[in-house]
C-alpha cells in the first residue's frame, strides 16, 4: 500500500537549518541533571511532541540519556534505550561510512566514474560527457537535485514497510532517460563538480553503489559490516531485519498517528536505531572508527570523511558542521524529528530523537539542542 501525506509540502532530509533567536532567548547559566530534564519537557510540551530520547557519550561510555513523553500517544508508556525510532537524515553518517568502508578496501575509488561500478549508465542529460563520481555525491556536487515536492511531486511517496521497491531498478528508471518514470527534475542545469545541492537521491545512489559493489542488499551489508560490529542491535534500514519484538516508537505527523514505512530511495533516511545504538555509532567515531575490540574504518579514513570539503556549506563527506565545531547531521521526515553530532576534539558526542515532525527544539539554534549541548559540557575535563 501507498501513503500520500498531503496536508503540507514536506521536506524529506535537511542539510543545515537555521533560526533566529532573540536576545532574551539566552541559556540558563548553569543546567544541572533536574533542571535539564525540566527544561526539556517544558520544551517537550510546548513543542506537543509525543515523545524525546536523548543521549550525551563522553570518552567511550554513555554519561547522560533521558527519555520524555510517550511512545504512544493513549498510552503512558515511556521510550528507553531499547525504543526504536526512526531517523531520516540522519541515516546518511551510516552510509558515508559503508561508502568509505569500500574506499579503504580498495574497492572504491572516489574519483572514478561511477558507472564503473553500476549496471547502468548515470550521467546528467544536461552534461552527458561530464562522469559522476563518489567523492561528487558525498558531498552533495553531483549536480543531483533534492529533489522537493516542487521539483517531483511523489518523490516523497511511501510504502508500507514490506511492500516499497528496491532501489534498483527504481533508480536506474527514475535517472535516466527513455525510462517511463525518468524525472527530469532530479537533475540540475550545473555541470556535475561545480556547485553544492543538498540531494536525497544521491545518498540512494551511494547506497547503490554499496549494494552493486558489496553484492549484497544495501540494509543487509550495513548490518553486517556496521551494527553489527558495534552492538547496534536494534538497527536496521529495513524492519523486516530487526527482531519481531522490537519495541517501536509510533510516528506522528502534526499529531496523526501515521503508519510505519519505507521507500525505494531508503538509504537516505530509514535507518531505525535507538539511542543505546546511536551511542555505540558516536563512539565509534569518536574513537577514529575503533570500538572496543573492533574497528570500522582506520583512523586516516575517519579523518578523511571529516575533514572538510565544501568550506561554505561546511560538508565533509556527508558529515557536516552543525553549531561550531560539532559535526554530523540532522533530519526531518514523516515521524520524525533528529539530530546527531559529536564533538572530536572533545570526545562528546549528542543524538537527539522524536517521533514527530517539525520538532524544531532539537535542532542546532533550538532550546533543547542548546540545553543537551551545554549540559554536555560538563564532562569535559
Amino acid at each position: 500500500m501507498q501513503h500520500h501525506f498531503t496536508k503540507s509540502v514536506f521536506i524529506l532530509g535537511i542539510a543545515m537549518l537555521f533560526w533566529h533567536c532573540s536576545e532574551d532567548d539566552e541559556l540558563p547559566q548553569t543546567i544541572d541533571q533536574d533542571s535539564l530534564n525540566t527544561l526539556i519537557e517544558e520544551e517537550r510540551i510546548q513543542e506537543n511532541a509525543p515523545a524525546i530520547a536523548a543521549v550525551i557519550v563522553k570518552d567511550g561510555q554513555v554519561v547522560w540519556e533521558n527519555f520524555f513523553g510517550f511512545k504512544t500517544l493513549n498510552t503512558t508508556e515511556r521510550p528507553d534505550e531499547n525504543t526504536v525510532f526512526i531517523l531520516a537524515s540522519v541515516s546518511k553518517t551510516v552510509v558515508a561510512v559503508a561508502v568509505m568502508q569500500l574506499v579503504e578496501q580498495g574497492l572504491l575509488d572516489l574519483d572514478e566514474d561511477v558507472n564503473t561500478y553500476i549496471p547502468f549508465a548515470l550521467r546528467n542529460p544536461n552534461f552527458p560527457n561530464t562522469p559522476i563520481t563518489a567523492r561528487m555525491l558525498l558531498t552533495h556536487t553531483s549536480s543531483l537535485s533534492w529533489p522537493t515536492n516542487a521539483e517531483d511531486p511523489n518523490f516523497n511517496n511511501t510504502f508500507e514497510s514490506a511492500n516499497a521497491p528496491g532501489i534498483y531498478p527504481w533508480l536506474r528508471d527514475y535517472l535516466t532517460p527513455n525510462n517511463p518514470n525518468f524525472q527530469p527534475n532530479s537533475w540540475q542545469n550545473n555541470a556535475p563538480g561545480t556547485s553544492y545541492q543538498y540531494s536525497n537521491i544521491g545518498a540512494a545512489v551511494l547506497g547503490y553503489l554499496v549494494q552493486s559493489i558489496s553484492g549484497m542488499d544495501f540494509n543487509s551489508y550495513c548490518v553486517e559490516h556496521i551494527f553489527a560490529p558495534l552492538q547496534m542491535h536494534n538497527s536496521a534500514f529495513k524492519i523486516a531485519d530487526l527482531s519481531p519484538t522490537t519495541d517501536f516508537a509510533s510516528l506522528y505527523f502534526e499529531g496523526q498517528l501515521i503508519p510505519q514505512y519505507s521507500a525505494p530511495h531508503y538509504p537516505a533516511f530509514a535507518l531505525r536505531s535507538t539511542t543505546a545504538d546511536m551511542a555505540n555509532f558516536m563512539i565509534a567515531m569518536l574513537n577514529e572508527g575503533a570500538f572496543g575490540e573492533v574497528r570500522v574504518l582506520q583512523a586516516i579514513t575517519v579523518q578523511q570523511m571529516f575533514t572538510i570539503k565544501v568550506p561554505d556549506k561546511k560538508v565533509g563527506f556527508i558529515w557536516t558542521v552543525l553549531s561550531g565545531k560539532w559535526m554530523g547531521h540532522i533530519g526531518e521526515y514523516w515521524g520524525v524529528s533528529s539530530s546527531m553530532d559529536i564533538h572530536r576534539e572533545k570526545n562528546l558526542g549528542v543524538f537527539i530523537v522524536s517521533n514527530d515532525s517539525h520538532i524544531e527544539s532539537i535542532y542546532p539554534e533550538g532550546k533543547i539542542y542548546r540545553y543537551i549541548h551545554k549540559y554536555a559540557e560538563q564532562f569535559v575535563d
